[in-house]
């Protein structure tokens, strides 16, 4: 505590009290004629005063002394209402009060009693500068500590909320965090053991100017092997910085990014251009069919459990809608990457929705982003054309902001940077309205039957499997009616989701090269299924003839891919099988479609493999081929040995 000046308690004291009595003394000698009463009377009046002066510097300690109390009771009083709307404010923001150290605890004590000096003196008094300065700044830090709290709050309940979606659109953008913060937030997580375990507390420091700033403090194991073994500090001054920063960017909170999540602001724009309804779905034509952003392409056969039927397939105008979206694209692209930390952002981005492959950069495993730009529609709907741009990788980077002279007007991007990243920020467009969605079926709602099953069952069951293998998930849609199948043409892989969205079914149905399926089992499967779902299919005697009529092309389907399953191990491995004969199956299988030059090419090679003239090899193949009606194999081999009546030799080949 500061020296400082006291009341002065002699205030109002007569200092000439010992002279009266000692007059008043002698006074006696002097009128010793004088009466006794009179002498009794002055001695009395003398001491009388001087005893009223005594009581009245007493009354006056007394005032003094009360006051001075009031004015502390009244400065107490004051202190520990402040404390208790302090507590109340840690409280309303989740603040554990016993978890403050005690210098923190004690900000309100050292405030009060400056306050209790100041109010006390009665003038200027030694410390009474950094009294004033005390009350100033702990005041200016309890009129902010709710808003700190509230702040580091915001904060800490934002990554809570986002890590659920990290590395999501929306989500925590993993590769723009601090580790630190991160192993703070882990710190009482699960078990609270382990890499979670840890404290978090809070520590209150005098800066520059006297000026009280709050800290929170984790310790843990983890931070201190990232952080050269010291806990990790955030000051709460700093998080209010993250949020009053003039950066614009909704995406960055200092210790931590977010994914940006474009999703309203697409919605939006593409509802200002028309590609959107106000249903958020891509407009459809009106009934005259005028307007909206859909093509239609030629009709085909679809067949049912009545019989066979004319569809169309229908596809989202790519091209229209990329003329309508692509200027909306454009401006959003522009205005963040105008915003401050826009790199962070932009790398998310990237990151987050680009393709993405492993590659290799000087001789290490980098993952590569990229994007298909552009392409159009043929005339059954597939996406064909466009452009493979890359945009960078893990190891060489994405975006960088260099600000080099020549780029200002791309926001301080490298301009093919930045073009990129705009035609990047299209595609991305693009493909969130649903531009690129696969062609499906139209099915009519009343169908009109070019044949019926009645009349050709036969052909309606054929028809049946061959349109559903054709058109898989078309057919589904259209026979099952109340579930949208989804095929992908390059995995082959047939997706059926459940009425409830949670489950689905998928089927294998991809081929191999020589058009026979992967699995076959999974075909039939699919069809079987395709069947009993068929709400178009009772049970009528005509509905069970056509089910059966439909079980046995499944039949006939699985013998044809047993007989194309063949290749040259499984001739090799056939113990019925002569080694010429081997010899020979496996040429078979070879040549297929062989043109003359290649088949006599082949033949050549199995003379001279079998130790015999071409001539007698061809002789040899042409019976097998015989044996298997193989006709136009039988054709090819006569051709090429009628090019000698010996032999055949590399120069006939030539021919």
């Amino acid at each position: 505590m500061g020296a400082y000046d006291n009341p002065d308690v002699n205030v109002g004291i007569d200092r000439q009290s010992g002279q009266m009595i000692g007059n008043a003394i002698a006074s006696i000698g002097k009128n010793i004629g004088g009466a006794v009463v009179d002498k009794a009377e002055k001695i009395a009046k003398a001491e009388g005063e001087v005893a009223e002066r005594k009581r009245q510097e007493a009354e006056k300690e007394r005032i003094r002394a009360e006051q001075n109390w009031r004015i502390h009771k009244a400065v107490e009083s004051e202190k520990t209402q402040e404390t208790l709307d302090f507590n109340a404010t840690l409280k309303t923001n989740n603040i554990d009060m016993a978890s403050l150290d005690s210098s923190f605890k004690g900000i309100i004590d050292t405030m009060y009693s400056a306050k209790d000096r100041l109010a006390q003196s009665r003038g200027d008094y030694d410390g009474r500068i950094g009294d004033e300065a005390t009350i100033r700044n702990s005041k200016a830090f309890i009129a902010e500590v709710g808003e700190n709290f509230a702040t580091m709050n915001t904060l800490t309940s934002t990554w809570k909320e986002r890590f659920k979606k990290r590395d999501q659109p929306g989500g925590i953008d993993n590769s723009s965090t601090d580790p630190l913060f991160a192993a703070m937030m882990n710190i009482g997580e699960g078990s609270g053991e382990g890499a979670n375990a840890g404290t978090v507390g809070w520590e209150s420091r005098v800066g520059p100017g006297g000026k009280i700033q709050l800290f929170q403090v984790a310790d843990s194991p983890t931070i201190r092997e990232l952080n050269d073994g010291k806990p990790y500090e955030l000051s709460y001054d700093q998080v209010r910085g993250y949020f009053d920063d003039d950066d614009n960017n909704p995406n960055t909170f200092g210790p931590f990014s977010l994914v940006p999540d474009y999703t309203a602001e697409i919605k939006a724009d593409a509802q200002a251009v028309s590609v959107f309804g106000e249903d958020g779905q891509l407009t459809q034509p009106d009934e005259n069919g005028v307007g909206g952003v859909y093509s239609k392409g030629k009709e085909f056969e679809v067949t049912d459990g009545q019989g066979i039927y004319m569809d169309q397939k229908t596809w989202p105008d790519t091209k229209l809608i990329r003329s309508k979206i692509a200027p909306k694209a454009k401006a959003a692209a522009q205005s963040e990457l105008e915003l401050g930390a826009s790199s962070i952002t932009a790398n998310s981005n990237i990151r987050s929705n680009a393709r993405s492959r492993e590659v290799t950069v000087d001789g290490q495993k980098a993952i590569q982003y990229y994007f298909n730009y552009g392409g159009e529609r043929d005339g059954e709907g597939e996406i064909i054309g466009g452009e493979e741009i890359i945009l960078g990788d893990s190891i060489s980077g994405l975006m960088s902001q260099g600000n080099e002279d020549g780029t200002e007007e791309t926001s301080g991007y490298n301009p093919d940077e930045y073009s990129n990243y705009l035609r990047f920020t299209e595609s991305l467009y693009m493909g969130k309205v649903g531009a690129y969605a696969p062609p499906y079926s139209v099915t009519p709602e009343k169908r009109e039957y070019i044949t019926k099953s009645s009349g050709n069952s036969q052909k309606v069951a054929s028809s049946y499997v061959t349109t559903a293998l054709e058109n898989p998930a078309a057919t589904y849609t259209g026979i099952v009616g109340d579930k949208t199948a989804v095929y992908d043409d390059e995995t082959g892989i047939l997706t059926i989701p459940e009425t409830d969205d949670n489950n689905k079914e998928t089927y294998d149905l991809s081929k191999k090269p020589d058009g026979s399926y992967n699995k076959p089992e999974q075909v039939k499967n699919y069809l079987t299924d395709l069947l009993q779902s068929d709400i178009t299919l009772g049970n009528t005697q005509q509905d069970r003839d056509l089910k059966a009529q439909v079980f046995e092309e499944l039949n006939k389907l699985e013998v044809d891919n047993k007989k194309s399953i063949v290749t040259a191990e499984s001739i090799a491995m056939d113990e019925n099988l002569s080694v010429k004969e081997k010899e020979y199956k496996i040429l078979d299988l070879e040549l297929g479609e062989a043109t003359d030059k290649e088949l006599g090419i082949y033949v050549m090679k199995a003379a001279e493999t079998l130790g015999q003239t071409s001539k007698e090899t061809l002789q040899d193949m042409i019976e097998i081929a015989v044996l298997n009606s193989d006709n136009k194999l039988v054709e090819k081999l006569q051709k090429l040995l009628n090019y000698s009546n010996q032999t055949v030799t590399r120069s006939d080949i030539r021919r």
